[in-house]
């Protein structure tokens, strides 16, 4: 190939890093690489040292985009999950355009697959950040650069830096993605970086403009059992709240990347419907991706008793949580109408419903219950020790055996910040049965 690749965020960052290993991965083949970084260090010289061209410059700064194309044809992009993108794409595919380039690989972010409806659809963005992405899949199709988007749902890699520290010091993974049903549907950054590598090195022209890739669809269950697994120790998941999580980590996440996230997890929480993996890995490479206990194995020393060492300020590294988990006493449980549910629907079974739920009531199962000020659903205080008790007893009740509902347990205890109040220092997060 006689014209150079160029490849942006080929320095790579602290998590999925596939500016980089796109890079590395050309260069194993002898593929001229001009990589664009944003300023000159050690990750540079390395790339150089492999045989990369380095050009220093700022996806912000069109002349800077304009003079890195130069005499380029195809071109990875991705960018930071950071404020810019949108100004980033517009910006790489106005001066794609003027330089005419024939291909632009886009690393993009799961927008669903084409056998679902909503797949693309400006609408069902999860968060702000998601639906820049969409546009911006937009823009670089408007552009006619021979655009081809890869989406990918969160990185394995981002689950290794979530939960790492806290396995490591204290074999528990604290994060707000609601019980242990939850599906998170997940790849590989080396398998998104394979597939964008062959995309670039293949002269052709890619058979479709859009690769969704998801490796695996593990429930939250699933992710914290695999990994135990592959580390040879129990880890337990201890669900915490939005705002718990989000006072543990803002200090190092950018506010962009922490409203992102917190927006993903509320929506991997409220879809019950199970993701479906695809072959684009297998097709495009002829391998087949990398599994999540493949990868927790082969990363298994950053789960152990000796990697509890400063997480990076950066990303989205978590430790526990800088504010005591309580013993669960009850578990708040907030129902909403499934999608495409009507009022009707709903109002036909509400009689059979409130005799149930009177029912739990006399129990002593459940202990209050409100309409949402919204209007949107019922509010209910569940006599629960557990996520799992709560369940059981909700699925008990008509609509939820008819599926039409959606179901969002929280679990909740004492006001653990009191404890200050009565001159206590921090406390450790209390034991839980949960597993």
């Amino acid at each position: 190939m006689s014209h150079p690749i160029l490849i942006t965020g080929a320095a790579g960052g602290p998590q999925g890093s596939t500016g980089r290993l796109v890079a590395n991965n050309l260069l194993k083949q002898a593929i001229s690489v001009r990589a664009l970084v944003h300023k000159l260090d050690a990750r540079s010289d390395d790339l150089r040292a492999q045989g990369a061209e380095i050009l220093e410059g700022d996806l912000l700064n069109p002349a800077s985009v304009l003079a890195a194309m130069k005499g380029v044809k195809r071109a990875f992009f991705t960018y930071p999950v950071a404020d810019g993108l949108l100004e980033a794409a517009t910006i790489f595919a106005a001066a794609a355009r003027d330089r005419g380039l024939e291909l632009v690989v886009n690393n993009s972010q799961f927008q669903a697959t084409p056998d679902d409806p909503t797949f693309r659809d400006l609408q069902h963005a999860p968060s702000f950040r998601n639906l820049q992405h969409r546009l911006a899949d937009r823009i670089f199709d408007w552009a006619q650069i021979g655009a081809v988007h890869l989406q990918a749902p969160p990185y394995y890699e981002n689950v290794r830096a979530l939960v790492s520290r806290s396995v490591s010091e204290q074999n528990t993974a604290f994060l707000p993605w609601g019980d242990e049903a939850t599906v998170i549907p997940l790849a590989g950054a080396e398998d998104v970086s394979r597939v964008a590598a062959a995309l670039l090195a293949d002269p052709g022209v890619p058979p479709q403009n859009v690769y969704p890739i998801v490796s695996e669809t593990p429930t939250v269950r699933e992710i914290v059992e695999t990994l135990g697994k592959a580390i040879g120790r129990p880890v337990r998941y201890v669900p915490v709240t939005d705002e718990q999580w989000t006072e543990a980590v803002k200090e190092r996440i950018n506010p962009h990347a922490l409203d992102h996230l917190t927006h993903l997890w509320r929506s991997f929480r409220k879809n019950k419907v199970r993701y479906r993996t695809t072959d684009t890995v297998r097709v495009i490479t002829g391998r087949n991706p990398q599994t999540l206990e493949e990868f927790f194995r082969a990363n298994a020393e950053f789960f152990s008793s000796a990697a509890s060492v400063a997480q990076p300020q950066s990303g989205v590294a978590l430790s526990a949580p800088s504010v005591p988990v309580p013993k669960t006493t009850e578990v708040l449980v907030i129902e909403t109408a499934k999608q495409g549910v009507s009022p009707q629907q709903i109002m036909a079974m509400a009689p059979a419903e409130i005799r149930a739920t009177v029912k739990l009531y006399f129990e002593g199962k459940i202990r209050q219950w409100y309409s949402r000020g919204d209007g949107k659903g019922v509010v209910f205080l569940v006599d629960a020790k557990t996520v799992e008790e709560a369940r059981a007893v909700m699925e008990t009740l008509p609509l939820a055996k008819e599926q039409l509902l959606d179901h969002d347990y929280i679990p909740v205890g004492p006001l653990m910040p009191l404890r200050a109040l009565m001159g206590e220092g921090p406390q450790k997060p209390i034991e839980r049965s949960e597993s």
